[in-house]
């Protein structure tokens, strides 16, 4: 006679390569078909790299178009705070040059930058801000709490 495993789900892997063609296609028509929001300076990324971020309008529902790993942004509680403020949330595209293949992409919940936000979005994963508009002074500055995406 065979046990059955009541052990819970293994959490979904993400992998490094190449995303799933699926998944893709639905990044692709986010940003054929959502709302489009002015480009963003990637140097407030603190990667060092010279870059730009394209980026649309989604909702938390469209977090269920990317890989599995990142489903779980879905139901954080700053994300849905914030979309809740704002109604609507930043999927970029970080370019870090025409000539470069390389892409990565990112989520952001809009808000305002303060010592608070910045502590409770460390709190929920998102710690790092990327201000609408370059500038030398964070603090009082509208943009986005970011997070990589998988």
């Amino acid at each position: 006679m065979e046990l059955e495993s009541c052990a819970a789900p293994a959490e979904p892997v993400c992998s490094d390569e190449v995303e799933t063609s699926e998944t893709g296609t639905a990044i692709d028509k986010m940003f054929e078909n959502y709302e489009r929001l002015p480009l963003l300076p990637g140097s407030s990324l603190d990667d060092g790299l010279d870059s730009v971020i394209e980026s649309v309008k989604i909702s938390p529902n469209d977090i269920g178009l990317l890989d599995m790993c990142n489903w779980k942004l879905g139901v954080n509680s700053f994300l849905t705070h914030g979309y809740y403020s704002y109604k609507y949330l930043m999927f970029g595209k970080v370019i870090f040059s025409p000539d470069d293949d390389r892409v990565s992409y990112i989520l952001g919940v809009p808000g305002v930058y303060s010592s608070r936000e910045k502590y409770l979005a460390g709190i929920f994963g998102f710690d790092r801000f990327v201000p609408e508009k370059e500038t030398h002074i964070k603090t009082g500055s509208f943009g986005y709490w970011i997070v990589d995406i998988r």
